[in-house]
């Protein structure tokens, strides 16, 4: 794990992130998912109250990527798939339980809209990467779709990792019921 040494350069694992570079990394992430809200019904990331409860618990690694002293990328994982809102630990247990004790989830990974293309998302998966060696983690799981397939395929290419087969687990629609009160 790389020791925050207070200097705003470089990839860095904090426990706790509070105060001033709180709210600077909620705007470099929320400004990284906003594009998407849109284009998904079901929402893709963190509010700003579950930012700030994952920002400062000591289960969520954060790994915040500065250049010039300013933030302009990060992710968030974890140990304790209990903590990420939107996925079923229990599914995880079932259906992979040799990775229990050795696995981790990537719940986001966020790049300023400003500074994609450059090179970021390498030095994201690297720290990921040493992080997992140093941990004893054999397998990060993450649910990437549509757009986001581009970032996984990066991510895989970048560590020379190979990817568990892709399972499409259900096929969820989303309706419209109109109610005009015409009987």
């Amino acid at each position: 794990m790389v020791a925050d040494t207070g200097k705003r350069e470089g990839a860095k694992h904090l426990q706790v992130v509070e105060g001033s570079d709180l709210e600077e990394a909620w705007q470099v992430y929320e400004s990284s998912f906003a594009e998407i809200r849109e284009d998904h019904p079901c929402r893709q990331s963190l509010t700003r109250r579950e930012f700030k409860e994952f920002m400062r618990n000591t289960e969520i690694v954060k790994l915040l990527v500065y250049e010039n002293g300013e933030l302009v990328a990060g992710s968030l994982f974890t140990k304790n798939l209990g903590l990420v809102p939107w996925i079923s630990e229990a599914y995880y247990n079932k259906h992979f339980p040799e990775y229990l004790g050795r696995r981790m989830y990537a719940q986001s990974f966020f790049v300023r809209p400003d500074k994609r293309g450059r090179g970021i998302l390498q030095t994201l998966a690297n720290e990921i990467k040493r992080h997992m060696k140093q941990e004893g983690i054999v397998v990060t799981f993450c649910d990437f779709g549509g757009r986001n397939e581009i970032t996984f395929t990066l991510l895989l290419k970048t560590v020379h990792a190979k990817s568990l087969p892709s399972r499409l687990v259900e096929i969820q629609t989303y309706d419209a019921i109109i109610i005009n009160g015409d009987d």
